[in-house]
């Protein structure tokens, strides 16, 4: 079987990310995240610049904003082409 190149496996996790955010399973979306994480919003959910810190505040975050942002279509970025280096993927996404 071939391997899959970084923009599949990137939009991979983003239809996965997106479907348990849509079907609204906060736990799912929390569980995609390692212990050691952040969230920065952008205004995009909280309407605020905030950073989350870890898995539990993700999940406080999406209990209380999800059902108002109700964000769809998650995807690369139009003309941007995800990384990785050193075990790291970068990627710009939109939704």
């Amino acid at each position: 079987m071939l391997d899959a190149t970084v923009p599949d496996r990137v939009q991979t996790l983003l239809d996965r990310f997106g479907a348990a955010l849509e079907a609204g399973d906060v736990a799912a979306v929390s569980a995609m995240f390692v212990a050691d994480c952040y969230w920065r919003d952008l205004a995009a959910f909280t309407w605020n610049i905030r950073t989350m810190e870890g898995p539990a505040q993700i999940a406080d975050m999406l209990t209380h904003q999800l059902a108002a942002t109700r964000p769809a279509g998650w995807r690369i970025a139009d003309g941007e082409v995800p990384a990785e280096e050193g075990g790291i993927t970068t990627a710009w996404i939109q939704f």
